[in-house]
């Protein structure tokens, strides 16, 4: 490991004990730092904001799992993995999906997930996706970003096996590349 993605991890580890006892929206970067231990220029040399920080493990955790959907892991697969690794860290992505506002984690996930399925598809169709393919993903890609978040926010209770089958039932044909 890096001494930058180090300090990054000790940032999110503090990030997420604080986490626990308070809402994301009142922690400030003073508190952050004082947590792990660094100073408010370290924190700005790795994060723009805390919101910055939630992006950046969401974005570690889709480099392992949503982004190898059609390179070398089915929908299900990718989604279990997914699934999984939110579990493993349920009361910090309990918290972090109940944020509302236009910087959620269910809004960036949305972008950012579609960006890469977008992406990987083509590469595998090997043309660009047809205006009712790219409406079409569009659609699914938002659904199961907004079940994603209820399931967080309802404590995660159901198993990720039966969640991520249920994800799978609603992928068009065209994008099932594997």
């Amino acid at each position: 490991m890096s001494r930058q993605e180090f300090t990054r991890m000790k940032i999110f580890l503090a990030l997420e004990k604080l986490v626990l006892h308070q809402d994301i929206e009142t922690i400030r970067v003073s508190d952050l730092c004082r947590a792990c231990g660094i100073s408010r220029s370290t924190f700005y040399l790795h994060f723009e904001d805390i919101f910055s920080v939630v992006c950046w493990y969401w974005d570690d955790i889709c480099a392992r799992t949503l982004n190898r959907i059609n390179v070398n892991l089915t929908w299900e697969e990718g989604h279990l993995k997914m699934l999984q690794a939110l579990l493993e860290r349920r009361p910090f992505f309990t918290r972090s999906f109940a944020k509302k506002d236009y910087r959620s984690l269910f809004v960036y996930g949305y972008r950012t997930t579609l960006e890469v399925h977008v992406r990987n598809i083509q590469l595998k169709l090997g043309r660009d996706l047809t205006p009712q393919e790219r409406f079409e993903l569009d659609y699914i890609v938002r659904a199961l970003s907004a079940m994603t978040t209820k399931w967080a926010e309802e404590g995660m209770r159901q198993p990720p096996e039966d969640m991520a089958a249920l994800f799978s039932r609603f992928v068009p044909p065209f994008a099932r590349c594997m």
